[in-house]
């Protein structure tokens, strides 16, 4: 996909409306842009949230919800494999400062207490720091990867910079491994599996591990190769890619020899890592490496100073 980051912005980025959203309570929870919000913050309040319910997420003081913030590095992580410098502009907001927004624009800020902001799960993207708009190329970029990681446009679907937090992506932490890959799409539902019908980096990944014809789509072969790897592994054949043959998977075909990586690193086990993180594999640990590294280890709680050493290695064959 051709993307220019400096094309003709489509939106003045501080003339943004952000209408009021209507909520649904049939699922016993809140449902806001079809954001489930979860019971642990609907206790709280919006825009009330504990400070151990959120997360930095490395840009200013920005704040989500942790699942989000999580999700947010891996989508941030692909981007930049992908030449977009993802910014934001705004993210949690406490319900004091939605009460200073709509002050300052009334007629472009949601009520204070309905803004999906004050539940830590949306976001308001841009490019580039200092923040500037982007254009159509970008946006397509984003509808075909971001939901991929749990972000989907908001309502209204005319407003390309807010984001919401739904889950379900194949690269988020609400208890599914964070795999950190950009274009992998479900079979059928959420659970962050692959089986038949997947499609994606992560499924080329494991095509490429099990030395069968790497296209990206799952079909017979590659639940046929699955099937063969799990019973060989002492696992249920049912061909399919969850958590523990994907861990096995994993371990079977991670190096050997596990040196410690940084900028300036080269050689195979570069290469294998670059793969295990869904970027160009050339061998070569440069800056693109080392910010999918940080935002991997950032996603999987471990210090994120862009380096492989043994903690880092044990994540990326877990």
């Amino acid at each position: 996909m051709d993307i220019d980051p400096n094309e003709p912005p489509l939106f003045d980025i501080e003339e943004r409306a952000e209408p009021d959203v209507e909520g649904d309570d049939s699922k016993g929870g809140l449902v806001l842009e079809g954001v489930d919000i979860p019971f642990e913050l609907l206790e709280h309040g919006n825009g009330r949230l504990p400070q151990s319910s959120l997360e930095k997420i490395g840009i200013g003081g920005h704040r989500l919800y942790k699942n989000a913030a999580t999700a947010w590095a891996h989508w941030r992580a692909a981007a930049q494999g992908a030449g977009i410098d993802l910014t934001l502009t705004d993210s949690y907001r406490t319900f004091d400062e939605q009460v200073d927004l709509k002050k300052r624009k009334p007629t472009l800020s949601a009520t204070p207490g309905k803004s999906v902001h004050g539940w830590g799960h949306a976001v308001d993207v841009s490019i580039g720091m200092p923040p500037k708009p982007f254009g159509n190329t970008v946006l397509n970029w984003f509808k075909a990867n971001a939901p991929g990681f749990g972000w989907h446009l908001g309502r209204p679907k005319d407003e390309p910079w807010h984001w919401v937090y739904r889950g379900g992506g194949t690269s988020g932490n609400d208890g599914k491994q964070a795999h950190g890959f950009s274009t992998d799409t479900a079979a059928a539902d959420d659970t962050g599996e692959l089986r038949n019908g997947s499609s994606g980096e992560r499924v080329r990944f494991v095509q490429e591990c099990l030395k069968i014809t790497a296209d990206g789509d799952f079909g017979n072969q590659t639940e046929n190769a699955v099937k063969a790897f799990q019973k060989a592994n002492g696992l249920t054949d049912d061909g399919r890619i969850g958590a523990r043959t994907w861990a096995k998977l994993l371990a079977s075909v991670a190096p050997a020899d596990r040196p410690e990586l940084s900028v300036g690193s080269a050689g195979d086990a570069v290469a294998w890592l670059q793969r295990r993180l869904a970027i160009t594999a050339d061998g070569e640990f440069g800056n693109q490496t080392a910010q999918a590294v940080k935002a991997f280890q950032k996603a999987n709680g471990l210090t994120d100073d862009g380096e492989v050493g043994p903690k880092t290695w044990g994540a990326l064959v877990a």
